[in-house]
């Protein structure tokens, strides 16, 4: 039957061969093909939200919209609130002109299609309203079958499968579809091509954010950050815009407020905008909807309330191995990244699949909301406790298991600072946690990081301690322990002194952790330069655990504290001869890699490079433990610069004493290198070396050998002179604060200069700008003011210097 070619009353029948067939007469109707277009796009919103960005995504979209003949399916995909309706709200905005007709419908299921189909036939044919839904949704669909140039938007796909049967009716029109979806999976088989949708960029982020609330992104005082805070999620942004546009409390908009209130008060920010902010469409409910798709799969709700607790990247899929077997464990992961709530990273060959979520998604999962099922209090506490319980079995026991290390310890961290506001709820494992990662940061930090890793461990440790003292006891061994360990971070040797006199009265003189008190303090009187008081407490520490042997590891370390203190006396002898026994065993005990054996070893080289005739010997070593270093650690880690440059002062000394015996042979051809090689050494002395005087004499040497040279040969040997004379004032300073020495030295370097500057500026004005810098320094550091400003004065009108006072 054609209901497009009756003259007379027109039947549209309902229904198909399995239900009841109804007609409504509803007079005569033109054909399909021959109705015209409605006026200008059906169903799409007339509220235009702001939008930024996505330069990227509409261009693709354009290129691929309008590719050659036959039916295009796009399909933006992505976490609830990342803005995919306004990707393709904006899409049309800038091309409904290309388009014959378009139309929008909210596509979450077959009652929306038909809802929608319905609007479209009665923007085409209003006096069709007296006909059921399901006849208007056919007579809409029969149009699109039957003309060319439209774009049909299907928003907010709950599955492909929701609209595979309107594409399966509308593959061979001429029309393109626009489809918007959380689900990522599934669009291969009904032809759509999927489009992920992303974050905004952070500029991006922040023009979203002030422009929502009325601001200019370079004014917004802490934009940037709250940007970053709420990982840069469109839905987010624009709530936190117009919350703060509303209950902005000065003339001048901030975003610092904000974010207090957001530390302060998750729950209730999460899900409050501003008075015209839809309950629904705010950030604590957004993914309410995607959740209750998972009441079939409770692993998958439970999946990600643990990963809540970790950091956003690099989260290892082993971690969740103990919560459920395969294949169930895998469905669930599988279900969470099929609605975008979770992303598979980049699998690594030697660490395995690692999985990804939105900060944001994982702020919300950890707030409690009694009145949802998703966000129970009781079940977001649970999952702190397995988070917890999964990082403490994936640690290893050895904080040098470098790699399985480095896998967990952005999780570990990130736990703590999740939790740090409710210390309450630590149990035993979690003050465990923390006290095995205090360990390991303490071998792992970089110079760049040392200072913000020492106030991160001082924490963590104060931390166990308040545990453990709340869940066992203060008496408790482990509780004294971890009291141990706490001092540490203390500078006051009272208080360390203290902690192992209670240690001794509580477990006794032969206890582990006593004897481990025990060598903290020796350490604090090294700080202190009182190394005979350390010697002796290392001593008295070695002979006792020395009759332990569950002490060896102890043990170790106290022989290596004792051989840094014999260093430390320049007992050169006694010091490499206990190093060497520490470094024998720990290379038997623990492995030649050990971090532990390979700073004992690096201490055994700086110990034969000071004894004096043993630079071979020193050098080698020290160029074995840096190659060793350099496959442990990463790059810029402090154990790796420490040796470094302990090698190249070895190479310094090296290069002395080869040239010292040349010179010896051949004066004329080798005193000149000689003397450079004496600055060079005299330099790497003062950078790196526990005496700082050591790099007088060989600069002292190195200007009383250009002395003699430039006596017989001014011309080709008073540059260097005058060279050595600045490297030497700057040793004189720097070793000894020697001011009044050091300027009468840079005074003769300058003479020289100034003659060398008179006939060859061009090579020698940098160098008199030099001394020059130097000698404001020092002129000021005497009191000798107006010098010091004339000089600077010079300086500045040759474009040359620091020009600092």
């Amino acid at each position: 039957m054609n209901n497009n070619t009756l003259n007379g009353p027109a039947f549209i029948q309902v229904g198909d061969h399995n239900t009841q067939h109804v007609q409504f007469a509803v007079g005569p109707l033109p054909p399909v093909e021959e109705m015209p277009a409605a006026a200008g796009p059906v169903g799409v919103s007339t509220h235009v939200p702001l939008f930024v960005g996505r330069g990227p995504e509409l261009a693709r979209l354009e290129q691929a919209l309008a590719a050659g003949p036959g039916a295009v399916v796009q399909a933006v995909h992505g976490l609830g609130g990342i803005g995919k309706s306004a990707l393709a709200a904006r899409y049309v905005a800038l091309h409904a002109d290309r388009y014959s007709q378009v139309v929008w419908i909210t596509a979450e299921d077959a009652a929306g299609i038909e809802a929608g189909l319905r609007r479209f036939a009665l923007a085409l044919e209003p006096q069709l309203a007296a006909l059921p839904s399901e006849a208007l949704a056919e007579r809409a669909t029969l149009w699109l079958a039957a003309h060319r140039g439209w774009l049909l938007v299907l928003d907010n796909v709950t599955s492909p499968k929701v609209i595979s049967a309107l594409l399966g009716r509308l593959r061979g029109a001429g029309g393109r579809f626009l489809a918007t979806s959380r689900r990522s999976n599934g669009w291969n088989q009904i032809g759509a091509t999927p489009v992920p949708l992303d974050v905004l960029e952070p500029d991006e982020a922040l023009t979203l954010l002030a422009e929502t609330i009325g601001a200019t992104p370079g004014a917004l005082d802490g934009g940037a950050e709250l940007c970053a805070e709420l990982g840069f999620l469109p839905l987010a942004l624009t709530q936190a815009g117009v919350y703060i546009a509303q209950n902005q409390p000065g003339d001048e908009p901030t975003a610092r407020e904000y974010l207090q209130r957001l530390a302060d008060h998750p729950a209730h920010m999460y899900a409050t905008g501003d008075e015209d902010t839809d309950s629904g469409r705010v950030i604590a409910r957004t993914w309410n909807i995607t959740l209750d798709r998972f009441d079939g799969t409770p692993l998958a709700g439970q999946i990600l309330r643990i990963l809540a607790w970790y950091a956003p990247d690099q989260i290892p899929v082993s971690l969740l191995d103990p919560l459920a077997p395969q294949p169930g464990l895998g469905e669930a992961i599988g279900k969470l990244v099929a609605y975008n709530m979770l992303t598979r990273e980049p699998a690594d060959p030697q660490n395995g699949p690692h999985l990804k979520v939105h900060r944001l998604v994982q702020a919300v999962t950890r707030t409690p909301d009694p009145t949802g099922p998703h966000r129970d209090p009781v079940l977001i506490a649970h999952a702190r406790d397995q988070a917890t319980t999964m990082l403490h079995k994936a640690v290893p026991g050895d904080s040098s298991a470098w790699n399985q290390w480095r896998r967990v310890i952005a999780h570990i961290r990130a736990l703590a600072d999740n939790t740090h506001r409710n210390p309450a709820a630590d149990n035993v494992e979690t003050a465990s946690l923390l006290q095995r990662a205090v360990f390991y940061l303490s071998e792992e930090s970089t110079r760049a990081e040392e200072e913000e890793v020492w106030h991160v461990m001082r924490a963590y440790s104060d931390r166990v301690v308040t545990a453990y003292e709340r869940i066992l006891g203060p008496r408790d061994k482990t509780t004294l322990a971890a009291r141990r360990q706490s001092a540490w971070f203390v500078e006051d040797t009272d208080t360390v002194k203290k902690v192992s006199a209670d240690l001794e009265r509580v477990l006794g003189a032969d206890d582990s952790a006593f004897l481990v008190s025990l060598h903290d303090q020796a350490w604090r009187h090294l700080h202190r330069e009182e190394f005979v008081a350390a010697e002796n407490i290392f001593r008295r520490a070695l002979a006792s655990q020395q009759q332990l042997p569950a002490e060896r590891d102890n043990e170790l370390a106290t022989q290596y504290g004792l051989g840094f203190s014999l260093f430390r006396q320049k007992r050169f002898s006694e010091a490499a001869e206990v190093l060497a026994d520490c470094v024998r065993r720990r290379t038997a005990g623990l492995s030649p890699l050990h971090p532990h054996t390979l700073i004992t070893k690096r201490m055994l080289g700086e110990t034969l490079l000071c004894q004096g005739g043993r630079i071979e010997e020193a050098l080698g070593m020290l160029r074995e433990t840096l190659e060793a270093q350099q496959s442990i650690f990463r790059e810029g880690h402090s154990e790796i610069k420490e040796t470094q440059a302990w090698e190249a002062r070895a190479t310094a000394e090296q290069a002395v004493e080869t040239l010292r015996r040349l010179s010896a042979d051949n004066p004329a051809a080798h005193k000149p290198g000689l003397a450079t090689a004496l600055s060079g050494l005299a330099a790497q002395r003062l950078k790196v070396g526990w005496w700082r005087e050591e790099a007088l004499a060989p600069a002292e040497e190195a200007v009383e050998i250009y002395r003699q040279l430039a006596a017989d040969d001014p011309t080709d040997y008073e540059g260097g002179l005058a060279t050595a004379l600045h490297a030497w004032a700057w040793v004189r300073y720097q070793a000894r604060q020697d001011s009044s020495g050091a300027l009468q030295a840079t005074g003769e370097a300058i003479e020289i200069f100034r003659k060398l500057v008179a006939a060859t500026p061009e090579r020698f004005l940098s160098p008199l700008c030099a001394v020059l810098d130097l000698q404001v320094d020092l002129l000021f550091r005497l009191g000798r003011m107006r010098e010091a400003r004339d000089i600077r004065d010079w300086l500045a009108a040759n474009g040359a210097g620091r020009i600092n006072e």
